[in-house]
């Protein structure tokens, strides 16, 4: 959830003028390839590190990982949609 969260943040920024965020909003279309490495306790420092592969027209494709104390904890690959309001 964190991972998307944050995946729609980074496309939506790297999308969208600020004039125009008010009228934008971001769906999520997919996550797929969703792999749990480790398990996360509280406390631990999640530290999201997320990629574009593929932007073509409102499409966003992600590269998504987790990570605690350099070790990779989860990954997925996230697909978003950013249209209007």
């Amino acid at each position: 959830e964190g991972m998307a969260q944050a995946g729609g943040v980074l496309a939506f920024k790297s999308s969208t003028d600020e004039s125009e965020f008010d009228n934008k909003v971001v769906y999520f279309m997919s996550i797929d390839k969703a792999k749990f490495r480790s398990p996360v306790v509280p406390g631990d420092k999640l530290i999201y590190k997320l990629s574009v592969l593929k932007h073509k027209g409102n499409i966003w494709v992600l590269d998504g990982k987790a990570y605690v104390d350099d070790k990779l904890v989860a990954e997925a690959e996230l697909k978003a949609m950013i249209v209007d309001k």
